[in-house]
Parts: structure tokens; C-alpha cells; sequence
């Protein structure tokens, strides 16, 4: 079975309890918070328990997306590989033959599984790799855009703008701004001292 939950705890929960992930986003409250506990937690808990917390997660994903299907083996290789050569991966063409497959099977059977095409989920990578680089790093745009698989700067802020609705350094900027904003003070008042 698998689902598909973005981000970089989901991904090392993944790594850590060895599922294959793929889905489309529903809306499961607490769940991000269950994930973050076995990361954190992962050494010091029984299997019992992470077996138990897998099978709620799973759970409350399997009710979330009633059309949810259970990935194919050549799709959970596709993803694997596309998340582990995002920088290399030329095309779909050189994906399918990769996965020894042909393109229109391989496109069929990820949208099937994904809600998405092999080519579009291979973009979306790629430019979650580049936010990363643009908040964490100092380097240049052209680059961010060799390492992340793109042809060049103006290829990146193409594609970057149609998927995010923002240039990549309008991101940089919004969420490095952000990071430096005040965080909230709460007061609590004792009501003993008072009385």
C-alpha cells in the first residue's frame, strides 16, 4: 500500500518505516503532529507501537480519499527514482525506460495512481528542491537551476511562477521575511497574585 504525505518529516518517516507513499491531499488534522512523534521518537519506540501509529496513519489516509488506489510496484520505483535523480532525470521518455516500461504505460499508470502526470510530479520535486536552496543557501539562480535538473535561470522562473504564482526570488524574499517577524507573546495572568 501506499500514500503520499510532502515534506521532509513525511519523507524520513517513510525512510524509517519503509512504505512507499502516494496519494492525493486530504485534509487530516493531527496527523502531521503523529508523524512528527515517531521521527523524533523513532529509536526510542517499541514496534508494537510504531506498527499501531502506521496503521492509524494509513487508516485515517484510507477513509480521507475514498477513490485512493493502491500503488503499483512500477509506480512506487517511478516515484522512488524521481525523488532520488530529480537533478538527472531528463523526461518521462528516459524514466519509462528506466523503469523498462513505455512512456504511455508508465503516464497512465502514475496518473491512475497520483491524480498527476510522471512529468508534472517531477517539476513539483524539482521545485520543492529549490525552495529549500533558495531559503538555506546563498547561491545563484542559475546555480540553484543546474542542480535541481533545470536548464538554466530563465527555464527555473518559468516553471517556478507557474507552479507557485511567484518568482523564486519573490519567494526567497517572502519566506526569509517571514523568519525575522516577531513571534507572538502570550501573557498569562495568575490569578492568586490578584486576589
Amino acid at each position: 500500500m501506499g500514500f503520499n504525505i510532502s515534506g521532509i518529516i513525511a519523507e524520513k518517516y517513510s525512510k524509517e518505516v519503509g512504505t512507499a507513499f502516494i496519494t492525493s491531499g486530504i485534509f487530516a488534522p493531527f496527523l502531521p503532529q503523529q508523524i512528527t512523534q515517531v521521527v523524533q521518537n523513532f529509536d526510542s519506540l517499541s514496534e508494537i507501537y510504531i506498527s499501531n501509529i502506521s496503521f492509524e496513519i494509513i487508516n485515517t489516509l484510507s477513509h480521507g480519499d475514498k477513490k485512493a488506489v493502491i500503488a503499483s510496484q512500477v509506480i512506487i520505483d517511478a516515484v522512488r527514482l524521481i525523488k532520488e535523480n530529480y537533478s538527472n532525470v531528463y523526461g518521462v521518455e528516459e524514466l519509462a525506460a528506466t523503469l523498462k516500461i513505455s512512456k504511455s504505460h508508465l503516464v497512465r499508470e502514475f496518473f491512475k495512481h497520483t491524480g498527476t502526470t510522471p512529468g508534472k510530479y517531477l517539476t513539483s520535486v524539482r521545485i520543492d528542491a529549490v525552495k529549500q536552496l533558495l531559503t538555506q543557501t546563498s547561491l545563484p539562480l542559475n546555480t540553484i537551476a543546474l542542480q535541481t535538473g533545470f536548464s538554466g535561470d530563465n527555464y527555473l522562473c518559468k516553471a517556478f511562477k507557474k507552479v507557485t504564482g511567484e518568482t523564486p526570488m519573490a519567494y526567497k524574499a517572502r519566506v526569509i521575511s517571514s523568519q525575522y517577524l516577531p513571534n507572538q507573546l502570550t501573557l498569562t495572568v495568575d490569578p492568586d497574585v490578584y486576589t
